[in-house]
């Protein structure tokens, strides 16, 4: 139906095909519940109508974890329609010696600091076509997800961490903390873990303690 990306749900399995989990999307209404690019943020769960990537010369990253999920954040801001399909037949095998099983926080890996950065300066610069609350709400909860990488990581990707999370919020997104879509208590469908994850966030860039955070992490 001319959809410019489609998100499908996703079974993860281990190496046997026993079933860990599966992840089924709601439906997406653009302005009002448009969580679903980012609770499946999956590039491979996802259908781009390739046109888009010409017209906004976009490339996924090379040498660093997490590579989709500037790609992800990107369309999810930019695409006129997009619909999801509630089935889980793509299966997503996590093997337990792979990369992202091992990661080790920022020891072995780069995170996408300049993609991420270089996306949102994209999506400023052509205009935002869906919410700005779930645009902004996506760079938030991508800002949490970095940090739970942080245990055990040293000073300097610490300190490379905490400057980058600061600056994109108080460069790109002044009003972080007045979010409504980021509330403890909506009633989007994400995890409580990731709405305690982001409000968290919030408070401690707010009330500049994220210094603190990181040095006790």
């Amino acid at each position: 139906n001319q959809a410019e990306l489609v998100i499908c749900g996703l079974t993860r399995v281990d190496e046997t095909g026993k079933m860990i989990n599966q992840l089924k999307p709601g439906k997406y209404y653009r302005f009002e519940k448009e969580e679903w690019t980012f609770r499946i943020s999956c590039a491979a769960s996802h259908l781009y109508k390739r046109e888009l990537w010409e017209r906004y010369n976009v490339r996924f990253g090379l040498g660093v974890r997490g590579e989709d999920m500037p790609i992800s954040l990107f369309f999810s801001a930019m695409c006129d329609k997009i619909v999801t399909i509630p089935c889980t037949e793509y299966f997503y095998v996590q093997h337990p010696g792979s990369a992202m099983h091992q990661f080790g926080g920022l020891k072995h890996y780069r995170l996408p600091y300049r993609e991420i950065e270089e996306v949102i300066r994209k999506v400023h610069e052509y205009g935002i076509r869906n919410s700005k609350d779930f645009f902004e709400l996506f760079v938030l909860r991508i800002l949490a997800t970095n940090i739970s990488f942080a245990h055990g990581a040293s000073a300097e990707d610490k300190a490379e961490m905490q400057k980058f999370t600061s600056h994109i919020l108080q460069q790109y997104f002044p009003n972080y903390w007045k979010n409504k879509k980021a509330g403890i208590f909506s009633k989007l469908e994400i995890p409580l873990g990731q709405k305690i994850a982001v409000k968290a966030l919030i408070i401690m860039v707010k009330f500049h303690l994220l210094p603190v955070f990181f040095k006790i992490l």
